[in-house]
């Protein structure tokens, strides 16, 4: 069962030159290739039925190429991971691990500023109240400090 000898023969070695473009720019010469008017009428479809078959399957085979191309990029980055994780470096793995923590610390962050905020509220209420008693030590009449303290120093008001 041995092939006839056409199909033994390189394809390129005898088609001609449009038949041997790229892809996408041979099947619209194959189907629109002007017959050959030495050969016989059958052997003319036939001749473009095959240009018009070897444009497809060439366009065919490029697009398989493509896709065998995307499908080895995808498994180079499963493996890629896997090793990654594997290697105990980190990885993908690390992201949710990394989101809690950023949750953890955003909480922590907003509990501090409440706690700032209660903080600063006190110490504006602790101030108010000195300003208060600090005027009401000013309006006291007699010498300061009180004379059971042993200064005799006149106490002189603020303005």
């Amino acid at each position: 069962a041995s092939l006839p000898r056409a199909a033994q023969a390189p394809p390129d070695a005898s088609l001609p030159r449009a038949a041997q473009a790229p892809p996408d720019a041979s099947l619209p010469r194959a189907a629109q290739a002007p017959p050959d008017a030495s050969l016989p009428r059958a052997a003319q479809a036939s001749r473009q039925s095959r240009l018009a078959d070897l444009a497809n399957l060439r366009a065919h085979n490029e697009r398989l190429r493509r896709h065998n191309a995307k499908l080895a990029r995808r498994l180079s980055d499963a493996l890629g991971e896997e090793i990654f994780r594997a290697s105990g470096l980190g990885g993908p793995d690390q992201t949710e691990a990394l989101r809690r923590r950023v949750g953890e610390l955003e909480q922590t962050t907003a509990d501090l500023r409440q706690q700032l905020q209660e903080r600063t509220e006190e110490l504006e209420a602790a101030r108010a109240t000195n300003r208060e008693l600090m005027a009401e030590v000013n309006r006291l009449p007699g010498p300061w400090p009180p004379a059971a303290s042993g200064a005799t120093r006149p106490r002189k008001p603020r303005r």
